[in-house]
């Protein structure tokens, strides 16, 4: 009786390390996130801030508008890298092969980059791997991150310097960026972006409603990068133009939604010209300098 008592008592404890062990690889790497009562994850390793989103089937497209639109924690997020996805990808942790504080069932996160009008990249963590996939369909297992990068302070807001227009003019694209779908531009440390092409550098300015004027103020007193910008020609705009490439024919790493973006070239005293990248082949064409509605604004300079 006491041998099968001992035995037991045996198989018990290898049973209770067994699943000891289980539990720690399970959670393995927990001491370097934090989940915050606003429901953010933030990696202390990476310095990225995450945010799960829903837990069901979400298309590319989908996934784009929720992270475009996500408020939580103060806002400022974008969808991620593919590099960043496989950073907390941690082959044989928890159930989806990613630390147990990312709450998903989905085993495809939807990634930054788009592939032409109707594909994009996704990374799937049940393999390691990244599969292009059509932008409109709400795969089963398909689900939305948002990221950002850690702000030492969120709870204050940035202290940049503004322009009369109340554009911060520190600051490039509001540190939003995604990766280049071709390679053809690199972002630089401070936000700006250069163009290996044409060799000009860019700055994108704040993805708000912008009149010409408020845009020519921004430019001038942009310190963004070490200064030296100015507005961009309709030429030089033009450049930028590729039907089919992100939602508004121009490279995603220029994070903005508008559908136009100022240039330099005056057409009077009352009217300027805009470049729109939402038209077949783009097109120049001339609004009024006070209007706002769908400008953005561009800074450019040449990359030194």
């Amino acid at each position: 009786m006491k041998r099968k008592f001992f035995i037991f008592l045996a198989f018990a404890v290898i049973f209770l390390f067994i699943q000891s062990m289980a539990f720690a690889r399970s959670n393995r790497g927990d001491e370097h996130y934090q989940v915050k009562s606003c429901g953010s994850v933030i990696d202390t390793k990476t310095g990225l801030e995450w945010y799960v989103g829903p837990d069901k089937g979400t298309s590319w497209n989908q996934a784009h508008s929720w992270v475009n639109k996500l408020s939580a924690c103060g806002g400022g997020w974008r969808m991620p890298r593919k590099a960043e996805l496989r950073a907390i990808y941690k082959e044989g942790v928890g159930n989806r092969n990613m630390n147990h504080v990312f709450k998903t069932t989905g085993w495809w996160i939807w990634t930054s980059e788009a592939e032409g009008s109707s594909s994009a990249k996704a990374f799937d963590f049940l393999y390691g791997d990244e599969p292009s996939a059509n932008r409109d369909t709400a795969y089963f297992d398909g689900r939305a991150f948002a990221v950002r990068s850690r702000r030492k302070d969120r709870s204050e807001p940035a202290k940049t310097q503004k322009t009369a227009s109340n554009l911060p003019t520190s600051l490039c694209g509001d540190s939003s960026y995604v990766d280049s779908t071709s390679g053809r531009y690199q972002v630089t440390s401070c936000g700006s972006i250069i163009d290996t092409k044409t060799r000009l550098e860019w700055c994108v300015g704040p993805d708000k409603d912008t009149s010409w004027n408020q845009a020519r103020s921004w430019v001038k007193e942009i310190s963004a990068c070490g200064g030296g910008w100015r507005m961009p020609r309709k030429k030089e705009l033009s450049k930028l133009y590729e039907k089919g490439v992100g939602e508004m024919d121009i490279d995603p790493v220029f994070t903005s939604t508008g559908k136009y973006v100022w240039a330099s070239e005056t057409k009077d005293s009352s009217n300027a010209w805009l470049f729109g990248f939402r038209f077949p082949q783009g097109r120049e064409f001339w609004g009024r300098r006070i209007a706002s509605s769908g400008g953005r604004a561009f800074a450019v300079r040449s990359h030194r």
